[in-house]
């Protein structure tokens, strides 16, 4: 009797273990797509372990167990052609979080881009502006990232010092005044890889492209924090070239609410070949991204939200003309463009 028992209570748990494991996907599975260019697929998570297939950018896969060795993190996933195996989970973002970062995207849908940024190192993409938590994380991207910078936004420093959304050091965003208490987030667009919608990368992680022809109308005493083009005009060789209106923050401003406290409009100059872009108008006044622009054929505008000294906000817009010759200027009506 007793070794019927003890055959019965084996056969039992032998009879859990298998429906366990064979469900362990269905409980686990977490519908994915692979967001790197190309993804290696191996049999186990040791280092000698062979490869056993590759799936590039857009594949879908089934994630069925995670794990964290020697502080990689790494997905069992089942995929195209009964592939299976493991790979580094940094190379996939869950559908979910893809459909969350859509969400996302449209909200910045007929924004104009307010500025572009590249990643020194590889770079944490969140969901939300917030680098305490691992609840928000989208993807990691690599190193040399390319992104276009829709809205720019402050929130507290973290009382950890050692929360770091960059790999390996946390210098802190070039956009912060010293002695800040805040840091800077960007909402962003990939510029390069299309599965990803869009998400939030922390400023210290990430250094402004500025275009090389407006790198040198940064005020001496400001940084270059977002740029605008204000139309087009041909020269000599009949490539085009810009006018633009940059906006700048000043080095010691630690004003959280402003995105910027001066902005300058410099214009292309198709005629003057020694000195081809030249000042049309500065102005300091403090405002906040996004800035919006129009732009007809002899005139172009752009619009923001200024902020008075009680940090009031007011529409503010201002405009520019472009003569026969293709030279900008400004309006005369140009003192009436704050909005009270």
């Amino acid at each position: 009797m007793v070794l019927k028992f003890r055959c019965y209570f084996l056969l039992v748990t032998l009879l859990l273990v298998v429906l366990l494991s064979g469900c362990k996907g269905a409980l686990l599975g977490e519908p994915a797509v692979v967001i790197s260019e190309k993804m290696e697929v191996r049999n186990s998570t040791a280092r000698v372990s062979r490869p056993v297939g590759n799936l590039k950018r857009g594949d879908q896969v089934t994630i069925v167990d995670r794990v964290t060795e020697s502080e990689i993190n790494y997905a069992h996933i089942q995929g195209p052609d009964n592939l299976d195996g493991w790979a580094v989970a940094s190379n996939l973002a869950t559908q979910a979080n893809l459909e969350k970062a859509k969400e996302l995207a449209a909200t910045i849908a007929g924004v104009p881009v307010q500025a572009e940024c590249r990643s020194g190192a590889s770079v944490k993409l969140r969901l939300t502006p917030d680098r305490t938590i691992d609840d928000n994380f989208l993807v990691l991207l690599p190193k040399d990232t390319a992104f276009e910078i829709y809205d720019r936004e402050t929130r507290p420093k973290p009382v950890d010092p050692k929360a770091a959304d960059a790999t390996g050091t946390d210098a802190g965003s070039e956009n912060e005044a010293k002695g800040a208490n805040y840091e800077i987030w960007y909402k962003v667009k990939p510029k390069d890889n299309p599965i990803v919608p869009a998400g939030y990368v922390y400023g210290g992680s990430v250094k402004l492209d500025v275009p090389y022809e407006i790198l040198h109308f940064a005020h001496p005493q400001r940084r270059i924090v977002g740029w605008q083009r204000l139309g087009a005009v041909k020269d000599d060789r009949g490539q085009d070239n810009y006018h633009y209106v940059i906006f700048q923050k000043a080095y010691n401003q630690a004003d959280e609410k402003s995105d910027f406290d001066y902005f300058q409009i410099i214009g292309f100059d198709p005629k003057n070949r020694s000195v081809s872009y030249y000042n049309v108008m500065r102005k300091e006044i403090r405002g906040t991204f996004p800035v919006t622009s129009k732009i007809e054929e002899k005139r172009a505008s752009f619009q923001f939200k200024s902020l008075s000294n009680t940090q009031a906000e007011m529409p503010a817009e201002f405009s520019i003309l472009t003569d026969d010759r293709g030279r900008v200027r400004v309006p005369p009506d140009q003192n009436a463009a704050v909005k009270k």
